[in-house]
């Protein structure tokens, strides 16, 4: 957002925002961690491989002195000669060559994971402006990745200084020993000198890669309005939410109306609320709830019981506890049976009385304690 400084970016990366990020190929990387690998490979197999490799390289040597005078005036057969020691000095090379390629591989993984982003590789018309290119290299980031740069190259040039002049001697050497001596001397040179700028490398890669861990995750950094953006359309607005809700609630209450036909009995308080039960002997367990609502949704439930016959019967205790303590599709504690018989059998005397006539018997009459 525009206006905001990076003091109001003080809250750590949320999970989404870090795959957000990894999916445009944003992931912590270390340049000097990769460099590091790459010479403790190289290290350790000039360690296991050294005699294979000297040997190789000595063989295509070898192979380029012996080429003798008939073999250079035929141009057919100097190329095959040539590509003859080509292929003496790679067999002798290629494990260190693919030991040194896989460790480059495999070195960005170890802060960042391995990651593959087709959004990296698109096109940003962006990426060509020069003008954003010079304010880059004059930004205060860049100044500081030069003098990182230009301390660590003295750093390693110190090193490889220290070796070069530890080592003069045993260099100088070198000229007057045969090619094997003088291969194995020099395989030895190159170790001692490459351990110690590995070492070298090692020490600055330490360094570096938490670096870029904290500024990986400092450049991720929210403000408070950006965290409650990505809540809001990961978990939906409140207003959104409320409107689902009672889309829900609304399919609920229809649904429960269709079934108020079906009950056996309506108890109301009497405006309140209203709650239809149905019990038919021999299939339901026990009184089940078909239906409940308090105001505007209890009084369209005693409107369709009236209109399809269904009994309405005003016992407020029984009508507040059902609507309190029992859900919708539950059938009713135990504790309440007595009380729920005693309106059952209410409605099948006022039955029995309509079809055969008699006098009207009385509201059943239910303990108020009924609801603690």
């Amino acid at each position: 957002m525009s206006g905001e400084s990076a003091s109001d970016r003080s809250l750590e990366p949320t999970a989404k925002r870090l795959d957000d990020a990894r999916e445009r190929g944003q992931v912590p990387r270390s340049a000097d961690l990769t460099t590091a690998v790459v010479m403790v490979v190289s290290v350790l197999m000039l360690w296991l491989l050294g005699p294979y490799v000297m040997g190789g390289f000595i063989d295509g040597m070898r192979g380029g002195l012996e080429i003798g005078a008939t073999t250079w005036r035929n141009p057919d057969a100097m190329s095959f000669a040539l590509a003859e020691v080509g292929a003496r000095t790679v067999r002798g090379l290629l494990p260190w060559f693919a030991a040194c390629l896989l460790g480059a591989m495999a070195a960005p993984t170890l802060i960042g994971g391995w990651n593959f982003s087709l959004r990296a590789l698109q096109f940003d018309p962006a990426r060509l402006d020069p003008l954003a290119g010079l304010a880059r290299m004059g930004s205060a980031r860049a100044w500081i990745e030069l003098g990182k740069s230009l301390l660590k190259f003295a750093f390693v040039a110190g090193c490889a200084v220290l070796v070069l002049y530890r080592e003069s001697t045993a260099l100088e050497s070198l000229a007057r020993y045969a090619i094997p001596s003088a291969g194995a001397a020099a395989c030895a040179l190159i170790g001692e000198a490459m351990v110690l700028m590995a070492a070298a490398l090692g020490a600055i890669a330490l360094i570096d890669a938490p670096w870029q861990l904290w500024r990986h995750r400092r450049e991720l950094r929210m403000t408070q309005e950006e965290v409650r953006e990505e809540y809001r359309e990961s978990e939906g607005s409140p207003e959104t939410k409320s409107r689902l809700r009672e889309v829900q609630r609304s399919i609920a209450r229809g649904r429960m109306l269709e079934d108020v036909p079906k009950a056996t009995v309506v108890i109301t308080n009497p405006t309140h609320y209203a709650v239809a039960l149905r019990y038919r002997a021999g299939e339901d367990a026990a009184p089940l709830v078909l239906a409940k609502g308090a105001g505007h949704l209890a009084a369209s439930i005693r409107e369709l019981a009236g209109r399809h016959g269904v009994e309405l019967v005003s016992v407020p205790p029984l009508a507040r506890v059902l609507y309190r303590k029992v859900e919708v599709g539950a059938t009713i504690p135990p504790r309440l049976y007595a009380a729920v018989a005693q309106v059952l059998t209410y409605v099948w005397h006022v039955e029995l009385i309509r079809r055969r006539g008699g006098v009207q018997p009385s509201l059943p009459q239910i303990d108020p304690r009924i609801e603690s």
